[in-house]
């Protein structure tokens, strides 16, 4: 009984993580390049280019030259950058697991992805937010293949199925939470968080990743799968 109620709150947290880290963005580029980021790109092939805002998000930037084609290529970095994190999170992330545990790979990437979370929300560069992000989605690629794996080793085999669609739903649930967020941190709704709305929009993914970490720190137990394995293998080691 332990063990399905550790990998219903890990695959319900950790659905939650991947969520709405990736969700969020959806209402995040446009307030992000209507401020911050126009205060650091200015169009180049237009009569007048855009003022510089000077707010809490872009502050002390200087503005670089770019025309309206290239402004499209950065906006597209700016949300697309977590997909090359993830890429590389689903590489590495069963790499830890095997080498280290489940348990420690899962604590490696909360705590990976509460620190990105944080640094997002007080970042006043554009290239460090795309540099912070793409190792945030290192976090999320990551967790994306440990969670269904300790899922797997630890349900029983009755419940697998129903566990894993509880990793899927709480995606979808999360997305739903972020665009619900997006609503209510857009300038008609909270005015007196703008123009910077949009960096706590992406610091509240440090909330789920504190909160998974500190779950699998105190409560989550390591794989057996995993430690039978490390248990066989130090058998051979000393049969050689």
């Amino acid at each position: 009984m332990k063990e399905l109620v550790h990998v219903v709150v890990l695959a319900l947290m950790s659905g939650f993580l991947y969520g709405y880290n990736t969700g969020i963005i959806a209402g995040i580029d446009v307030a992000a390049v209507n401020g911050y980021y126009n205060a650091t790109f200015e169009y180049t092939d237009k009569d007048s280019s855009p003022v510089c805002k000077k707010n809490p998000g872009a502050a002390n930037l200087q503005s670089v030259d770019a025309t309206a084609h290239e402004l499209s290529g950065y906006e597209g970095l700016f949300v697309s950058n977590i997909l090359v994190g993830m890429t590389v999170g689903a590489l590495i992330g069963p790499f830890l697991a095997d080498k280290y545990g489940r348990r420690m790979a899962l604590i490696a990437t909360c705590a990976n992805a509460s620190v990105c979370a944080i640094l997002l929300g007080v970042i006043p560069s554009f290239w460090g937010q795309v540099v912070t992000r793409t190792v945030l989605g290192i976090s999320v690629g990551s967790i994306a293949c440990v969670c269904p794996l300790y899922v797997t080793e630890m349900a029983p085999p009755n419940r697998r199925g129903q566990v894993g669609t509880l990793f899927q739903l709480n995606i979808c649930s999360s997305i739903f939470v972020a665009l619900l967020i997006n609503y209510f941190h857009n300038e008609h709704n909270l005015p007196c968080l703008q123009p910077q709305a949009w960096m706590s929009q992406f610091s509240y993914g440090a909330i789920p990743g504190i909160v998974c970490l500190l779950y699998c720190i105190f409560f989550l137990p390591e794989s057996d799968s995993w430690l039978a394995a490390q248990q066989a293998e130090r058998e051979r080691a000393g049969d050689n």
